[in-house]
């Protein structure tokens, strides 16, 4: 029997500032369209930014969402097109419920020092170290979504791309094995290292 592509298929892709969200979501869109299957890629922060969905910033300088705004932005962002992948920390809060979430995580010694590059205060480093250990934005997004899955070793991403193809090809793919990605013994370590950041 023939395959049949997805009228729709609405992947999300989430996770902590920093993991690597953007980046995964380019590849993803590249070896879709390689399966000659075409995908949007719609960032969230993007349309925060256009729709104007949040009212002053905190103590850290980052946006106070506007969530009813933020939802009503992201349904008609979304549409019932195609393939769309929808890009941002956020997810959580858009109100979507997309088929398939990929919760991207990672290391807290090289998420550290990337929001070290981004010039991150030293509070809000502390704050994102403390979300991605506790799989925060992973426990928010559970059951929003149809499938849910975390990775974090390249290899671990290859195969849910892999996967993510198969769908939007219409074949019925065996569903990825589900792993819980656990962070607290890293956690430990950078606080019994000199807690340089005041946990």
């Amino acid at each position: 029997m023939e395959s049949r592509k997805p009228d729709a298929l609405l992947v999300g892709v989430t996770g902590t500032p920093g993991v690597g969200k953007s980046y995964f979501s380019k590849r993803l869109r590249d070896k879709l369209s390689s399966a000659g299957i075409a995908a949007e890629i719609i960032e969230i922060n993007d349309i925060v930014d256009s729709e104007n969905a949040y009212g002053g910033t905190d103590e850290f300088g980052s946006r106070i969402i506007k969530p009813a705004v933020l939802k009503r932005s992201m349904k008609k962002a979304v549409g019932k097109k195609g393939v769309c992948i929808v890009v941002g920390h956020l997810l959580p809060e858009t109100g979507l419920k997309p088929n398939i979430c990929i919760v991207l995580r990672q290391s807290l010694p090289v998420l550290e020092r990337r929001l070290e590059r981004r010039r991150y205060a030293k509070a809000k480093i502390r704050e994102n170290l403390l979300a991605e250990a506790y799989d925060d934005i992973g426990v928010r997004i559970k059951g929003k979504c149809g499938e849910t899955y975390e990775a974090e070793s390249d290899g671990e991403k290859k195969r849910l791309m892999s996967y993510l193809v198969g769908v939007a090809s219409g074949k019925k793919p065996k569903r990825p094995k589900s792993i819980d990605i656990d962070k607290f013994v890293e956690l430990e370590r950078l606080i019994l290292d000199g807690n340089k950041l005041g946990f």
